[in-house]
């Protein structure tokens, strides 16, 4: 979910499911008790809310079969599967990584947001951009006590479920506070069965999530340069053991090379996304060319050469633009 005017527009469509909820809720608390009954009876209905922060599964990393990506500073366990589709590219805030098997039941996706603290989270989508209003700043403010990131919203879901939220006209700010919160928590695609809060040297938390085919882990961990990090490994329901390597994330015990072998490709990956020149990257095309990936991920790799500085040869030139 992006920033901008995701908040609003999770917002709006579940308080359309909820029925006619006035959005932003009057900030006198006179309307929240009505308001707030038809939040709770739908936040019930979603079973999505139900959970809370408990202690995250304690592994030997040297019981699991991981590899090891490096990116942005971040160490990170992938499943050692056949990888055929790797769909890198640059956006505005990092670089993105998207990773499949050939039948696309397994992924792997690194993404990353701009996720300063906003004054106004009921902020919606202009012609021109995002339009705030002074009333959604002053009730930004009432109810967060001030600017808020959407990592702080989402997080606090896991803090507290509806039985927490108080219908009490004087109750109003805090509980609309966690309202928002488990709102933003219910739109989800799949059913939230545990969270973990704290990933070992890492700030952040992590969810498990079951679909009618898939299990998600999804990590966010927050930058302090104001970026948020999504990590996401999705598995088939049907594989006869669940790949638990996630919960290995910011575990001072990982390995830098896994207990498989790294294969080739993510050897140059590895090395191109730490180096960013256009030689890493041409290293790293050479590589998933010989090891069969897909024309798509051809393709995203010549895109990230092309756009990688130059690099360094021996003789300490740089290399020429286009070459």
């Amino acid at each position: 979910m992006r920033f901008s005017n995701g908040v609003f527009l999770a917002l709006i469509s579940f308080t359309v499911a909820a029925g006619p909820v006035s959005w932003p809720l009057a900030s006198s608390g006179n309307q929240w008790p009505e308001a707030c009954r038809k939040i709770v009876g739908q936040l019930r209905k979603s079973g999505n809310t139900g959970v809370r922060f408990s202690q995250r599964p304690y592994l030997s990393p040297a019981s699991i079969r991981y590899r090891v990506l490096e990116h942005a500073g971040y160490r990170i366990p992938l499943p050692p599967v056949s990888v055929h589709h790797i769909l890198i590219g640059r956006r505005q805030a990092g670089i993105e990584i998207m990773m499949l098997d050939k039948g696309k039941r397994h992924l792997f996706a690194i993404s990353f947001m701009k996720d300063k603290p906003s004054d106004d989270v009921f902020a919606g989508a202009g012609p021109n951009g995002v339009v705030s209003s002074d009333a959604g700043k002053a009730l930004t403010r009432l109810l967060f006590g001030g600017p808020v990131s959407l990592y702080e919203m989402t997080m606090s879901a896991y803090l507290y479920t509806p039985d927490d939220i108080s219908c009490k006209p004087g109750d109003y700010p805090s509980s609309g506070a966690v309202a928002i919160g488990l709102i933003l928590a219910s739109v989800g695609p799949g059913r939230v069965v545990a969270a973990y809060r704290g990933l070992g040297r890492y700030p952040g938390y992590m969810t498990v999530e079951r679909t009618k085919k898939r299990w998600i882990h999804r990590a966010w961990l927050p930058k302090a340069d104001g970026r948020l990090v999504q990590f996401e490994w999705w598995q088939p329901l049907s594989v006869h053991r669940r790949w638990q390597g996630a919960f290995l994330l910011g575990d001072l015990r990982l390995g830098q090379q896994g207990t498989v072998a790294s294969p080739t490709w993510l050897q140059a990956l590895n090395t191109a996304l730490r180096r960013d020149d256009r030689e890493s990257w041409r290293a790293y095309l050479a590589a998933i060319r010989k090891a069969g990936m897909s024309p798509a991920s051809l393709d995203a790799a010549r895109e990230m050469m092309k756009k990688a500085l130059p690099g360094m040869p021996k003789h300490g030139r740089a290399i020429p633009p286009g070459s």
